[in-house]
């Protein structure tokens, strides 16, 4: 799995100096990421094709309304606008995902993978904005009534471990419950990030599926690599004091610097409208640049 520095971690790590960072990325010894000219620019080495480099993100949260869906389908989006192959699956009945890209024509779902009676290739879809290309497995709302008929926690695994060379990232947006296809998101990933509105009620949902991850899906927690706030608005007592209390008691998972925090947009929820992303949409505004921010927070963690 690659490792994302910045410049000045690597040239510590590496105890060297930043130019000479800088000159290892002109020769090309170094891969490159620039999402803004206003967040430092990471580095990481390149892929070793005999090696499984993939990480696999998932936004999970037993709350709806947190966001996770937007965070998925504009984390897959942006990773294709700075170059790496990506997959995004949506687990959620809704099939809310499909709304940020153009409306396409297609069969086979989540579902079908699910049962595990069909080449998972055939149930993947190509799908574009104006910047970025990704490959969707959609859902669809059976997927609800398939959920008593699976007693196999680790389908999803064994669905897509034929493919899983193919991509860099594979981002999954989760439904906001903890029943056996969240199990296998869960078992699948290899990093979870746990979308939250700074209200109590999202910090219940939060709080159990912290306790669901360990004690229903078997899994280390240590997966949960973030707590991203979002759809913040701090001038609001009641955020601010969440966001308070949440970074005393978990100051090494919460997104803390108010740099990082997603604010409430309101350009955000009218994408859906134009089938498109936020940074086609409006490409300067506050929400395409705090994504920004969140995803190279993200890579610097994972």
């Amino acid at each position: 799995m690659n490792k994302f520095y910045t410049v000045e971690e690597y040239a510590k790590l590496k105890n060297v100096t930043d130019k000479t960072v800088y000159e290892w990325v002109k020769e090309n010894k170094l891969n490159e990421i620039n999402l803004s000219h206003k967040i430092s620019k990471l580095v990481y080495e390149p892929t070793d094709s005999t090696k499984k480099n993939i990480a696999i993100i998932a936004f999970s949260n037993l709350k709806g309304g947190c966001g996770k869906t937007t965070l998925a389908t504009h984390f897959a989006a942006l990773l294709s606008i700075i170059g790496f192959k990506v997959l995004l699956i949506d687990t959620d009945h809704q099939n809310q995902c499909s709304m940020f890209f153009p409306q396409q024509p297609y069969e086979l779902t989540i579902v079908d993978v699910l049962k595990g009676k069909i080449n998972i290739q055939d149930c993947i879809y190509k799908t574009s904005t104006k910047t970025s290309e990704i490959d969707i497995i959609y859902s669809d709302f059976a997927l609800s009534l398939f959920v008593p008929m699976l007693n196999d926690r680790d389908r999803l695994k064994k669905s897509i471990d034929p493919i899983i060379d193919n991509y860099d990232f594979i981002i999954i947006d989760t439904s906001p419950n903890f029943d056996i296809v969240s199990q296998n998101v869960a078992r699948i990933s290899t990093h979870i990030i746990i979308p939250i509105k700074l209200e109590t009620l999202h910090i219940q949902g939060m709080e159990h599926n912290l306790l669901g991850l360990e004690q229903v899906a078997q899994i280390d927690t240590n997966k949960v690599i973030g707590i991203m706030p979002n759809i913040v608005e701090l001038q609001l007592a009641q955020q601010r004091a969440i966001f308070n209390l949440l970074s005393e008691k978990y100051p090494n998972l919460l997104f803390m610097h108010e740099g990082l925090l997603i604010p409430k947009d309101p350009e955000l929820p009218k994408v859906v409208d134009f089938n498109t992303t936020i940074f086609d949409f409006r490409p300067k505004s506050r929400g395409s640049s705090a994504i920004k921010r969140a995803l190279h927070e993200t890579l610097r963690r994972i």
